[in-house]
C-alpha cells in the first residue's frame, strides 16, 4: 500500500471513529422512564467461572433469590441488592448506582467504596409492564478483585405491592 492510500484509509477510519462518537454525544440523557423506585424481589441464576488453574471444575452454576430495593431521582439510580443463596450463610448487600431510561436500566457497583461488591459488577435489563405490575429482566458480568474469577448473570424481578 503506498503511503497516500494508508494515509487516506486512516483518516476515513478516524473519520469514521470521530463521527460515530459525535453521535454517541449527541444523544440525550437517560429520561428516567419508567419510575423504578420501590421494593422488588427476584431471582438470579449465574455461573461462576475459574480463571485460574487452581481448579479442578472451571465453572459452576449457582440460582439465588434477592431483595432489591430501588430510589430513584430523575434518571438516577441507587440500588440495595440482597441476595440469598442456599450455599451462603450470609451474603451482604450490594450497592450499586445507574440510570434508567426508555424502558431499559443498567447499573454498576465497584469494591473502591465501602459497603459494596468485592470486586465489579454490571447489570444492564430492560423494564416491561406498568404500574404496579412492573417487570425487570437482564444480564450482567461480576469480576472478582483479583480478576481470577467472574459470574455471568442472569437474573428476573417483580415489583413488590
Amino acid at each position: 500500500m503506498s503511503r497516500p492510500t494508508i494515509v487516506l484509509a486512516t483518516a476515513l477510519v478516524l473519520g469514521g471513529l470521530g463521527g460515530a462518537a459525535a453521535s454517541l454525544r449527541l444523544q440525550g440523557v437517560p429520561n428516567g422512564i419508567p419510575d423504578l423506585a420501590g421494593q422488588w424481589a427476584g431471582r438470579v441464576q449465574f455461573t461462576e467461572y475459574d480463571l485460574s488453574d487452581s481448579s479442578s471444575s472451571s465453572y459452576d452454576r449457582k440460582s439465588c433469590t434477592f431483595v432489591l430495593l430501588v430510589t430513584q431521582t430523575g434518571a438516577n439510580l441507587a440500588m440495595q441488592l440482597a441476595p440469598s443463596c442456599p450455599s451462603d450463610d450470609s451474603t451482604p448487600a450490594i450497592l450499586l448506582t445507574g440510570k434508567v431510561g426508555n424502558r431499559h436500566f443498567w447499573a454498576y457497583a465497584s469494591s473502591s467504596a465501602a459497603g459494596e461488591a468485592e470486586g465489579e459488577i454490571l447489570l444492564s435489563g430492560k423494564v416491561s409492564g406498568s404500574g404496579a405490575r412492573l417487570k425487570m429482566k437482564g444480564i450482567g458480568i461480576a469480576v472478582d478483585d483479583s480478576g481470577s474469577e467472574c459470574e455471568e448473570l442472569r437474573f428476573s424481578a417483580s415489583r413488590l405491592p
